[in-house]
């Protein structure tokens, strides 16, 4: 008994391979489809002689049963050495067939796994920074000690940029006004 042999039993349909593409078109077994045809009788012309009254003329219906092969569903198959992997198109199929939840477990499993690697990388790295942390406050004086020495560095590197600074200016300023003397000293020889 193959794969399509027991799906075709379970589904009490029958299954149909089609010569060209791999798709399989399944039929019920033993359903038969009845199609209802609506007649209406020709109406009968009268020749206009006097003005009556109209009235409703009741339309008969008749039915006529037809018997058709109704197509169930188009299934999609793949034909591959070792089974027959079903399609989207019918996911109720998809249960007997433990080949594509397999997959998808394991892929499930993988993804959850590296999270909570991640999670652990990142509770460990907190627990260091914390233990880090709470030696820094173990230190205490010390600690504010080294803070301040810092604070100190920076202040007096600023004050020395800004003493350049100033230095440079009046050096400018003091150019320019000999500079004018000269000139002037020179105009009045």
């Amino acid at each position: 008994m193959s794969l399509v042999d027991i799906l075709s039993s379970m589904l009490n349909i029958e299954i149909r391979w089609s010569t060209q593409e791999p798709i399989v078109t399944c039929y019920e077994k033993g359903i038969k489809k009845k199609k209802k045809k609506k007649k209406k009788k020709k109406k009968k012309k009268k020749k206009k002689k006097k003005k009556k009254k109209k009235k409703k003329k009741k339309i008969e219906e008749e039915e006529e049963e037809e018997e058709e092969e109704v197509i169930f569903r188009s299934i999609f198959f793949r034909r591959t050495s070792k089974a027959i992997i079903v399609g989207d198109v019918v996911k109720d199929l998809a249960v007997y067939l433990d080949i594509s939840k397999k997959k998808k477990k394991k892929k499930k499993k993988k993804k959850k796994k590296k999270k909570k690697k991640k999670k652990k990388k990142k509770k460990e790295n907190e627990e260091e920074g914390g233990g880090g942390k709470g030696g820094g406050g173990g230190g205490g004086g010390g600690g504010l000690g080294g803070g301040g020495e810092q604070q100190q560095q920076e202040q007096q590197q600023q004050q020395q940029q800004q003493q350049q600074q100033r230095d440079e200016m009046t050096r400018r300023m003091r150019g320019s006004f000999g500079k004018r003397k000269r000139k002037a000293h020179k105009k009045e020889l």
